[in-house]
């Protein structure tokens, strides 16, 4: 299967909407680390690789039983099989495999330990700035000793308090070597009645909140519990993990408020990120905030761009700007509209006059750029010291270079090398946008017009003449 020994061997049994199979022979290994792959073999009879070979998804679930006579039990509930391959060495003799890829794996595990509060911990992928504060001691023997000094402490919105610490894992090396390496972790202590599945968008809402003010995307891999039967563990491999190779851990090098005043805006905009009516618009903003530095710089532009779309489209609900006037008067105008056409000297011919009409009911809707003033008034953001992002007379606006790259208009090098300082003006401009909409001051943010000359001096000071090539050598495209 492969260079380690599995973690579980145990026959499962194999459920899809059409059939079951049962006794179906299989290997489990669980990562060392929280985020890693989980590998699951199965191994069926040939009986059992005709029923299942062509089977995308299914949901699995086996026990094993203990010398107490208790079973750990293993569930799967979203199973994809996209991999299987069969060998045969004789009439008896033959090998089959697939491999699977679980989604939500729970192992639950018994226990004989009496409680009365569950005890659990949710698994967090790596947040530098949530790290608890400790001192390493190191004694003359060789040992050392981990103080902490202090552990950040936060509630969740169901009321939940979370902790988050570094649990310590040994993985045995060759040589008799051990490697040690910490793993962050939210530890949190609730009766026995609660369901941690159901708190699985709560912690997903806080980490987004989190990833947004530290500017390190961290999200929740899983999570170990005891509650008064098992200690159960789960594997979530429904989302994409950040990776440190590839994403990119700060998009404005530091988290965006001081490091002291950092717990502090933490709970303020999580508090009022929770109050928000039309929370969906506002977490595709923060999602695409921090984008992949696999990306190219196009890609990333226009990925940037549409968190500022849904920013727009959060404002359009709320304020119910999405019509001039109501649907039902607007067919009346358009009828009026279309009277007019017909007898207008210069519309006479009827296939360029249909054309027209269906272009008619575009007139009612509110524009971008007028919904986006509307939310930059309603808000009173002031962004003048910012790249425009609508249509200005001194030059292209970001919108207008977003429209380019959605047209497949190329960008030569000299155009690319303008398009990072518009990257950049582009991120500030969400950033007081998301900010603003989640009250806290700007002025008490590395977003402030203050902060941004010292910290990006020339980005953010020489846009203009970036501006002025970009209008001058795409006005003709």
């Amino acid at each position: 299967m492969r260079k380690k020994d599995p973690t579980y061997r145990l026959k499962v049994q194999l459920i899809t909407k059409g059939f079951n199979v049962d006794g179906i022979e299989s290997e489990i290994l669980l990562p060392d680390k929280n985020d890693g792959e989980i590998v699951l073999c199965l191994y069926p009879t040939n009986e059992q690789f005709k029923f299942i070979r062509n089977i995308p998804k299914c949901a699995i679930k086996g026990k094993i039983q203990t010398n107490d006579k208790k079973a750990i039990l293993i569930e799967s509930k979203e199973v994809y099989m996209p991999e299987w391959s069969s060998r045969y060495w004789g009439s008896d003799i033959y090998d089959n495999i697939i491999k699977c890829e679980p989604f939500d794996l729970q192992v639950s595990e018994p226990h004989n330990i009496k409680i009365d509060k569950i005890k659990g911990a949710y698994w967090i992928t790596s947040c530098p700035i949530m790290n608890p504060d400790k001192i390493i001691c190191r004694s003359y023997t060789g040992s050392a000793k981990i103080e902490r000094k202090r552990i950040k402490k936060f509630k969740l919105n169901n009321g939940i308090y979370i902790k988050f610490d570094n649990y310590y894992k040994y993985i045995s090396k060759p040589n008799n070597e051990t490697l040690s390496y910490p793993e962050l972790v939210a530890t949190f202590e609730v009766d026995t009645d609660f369901d941690v599945k159901e708190s699985k968008s709560i912690i997903d809402d806080f980490l987004l909140i989190t990833s947004f003010a530290s500017q390190n995307r961290c999200i929740c891999s899983g999570w170990n519990i005891i509650d008064t039967k098992y200690e159960i563990k789960y594997y979530r491999r429904d989302i994409i993990f950040p990776n440190i190779n590839d994403e990119s851990y700060s998009t404005f090098n530091d988290p965006i408020v001081e490091y002291k005043d950092y717990e502090k805006f933490l709970r303020t905009i999580y508090k009022n990120f929770i109050k928000l009516d039309q929370k969906t618009c506002i977490r595709k903003a923060l999602n695409n905030l921090i984008p992949s530095k696999t990306l190219r710089l196009e890609s990333k532009y226009l990925t940037l761009y549409s968190s500022l779309d849904s920013i727009v489209l959060y404002h359009r609900i709320k304020n119910n700007l999405f019509n001039a006037v109501t649907p039902t008067n607007f067919n009346d105008i358009c009828k009026d509209l279309q009277k007019i056409l017909r007898k207008h000297p210069k519309c006479q011919e009827k296939s360029r006059r249909k054309l027209i009409y269906s272009k008619l009911q575009e007139l009612n809707r509110v524009s971008f750029s007028d919904a986006f003033q509307d939310l930059c008034e309603y808000y009173k953001l002031d962004l003048l010291d910012l790249w425009p992002i609508i249509g200005s007379h001194k030059g292209i606006s970001l919108t207008e270079i977003r429209n380019k790259l959605v047209h497949g208009v190329s960008f030569n090098k000299y155009q690319f090398d303008c398009l990072f300082p518009a990257y950049y003006h582009l991120v500030w401009v969400i950033g007081r946008l998301l900010i603003t909409i989640l009250k806290w001051p700007i002025d008490q943010t590395r977003l402030s017009a203050m902060n941004l000359e010292r910290f990006y001096g020339k980005p953010y000071n020489n846009w203009q003449k970036a501006q002025s090539y970009l209008t001058e050598t795409l006005k003709q495209v």
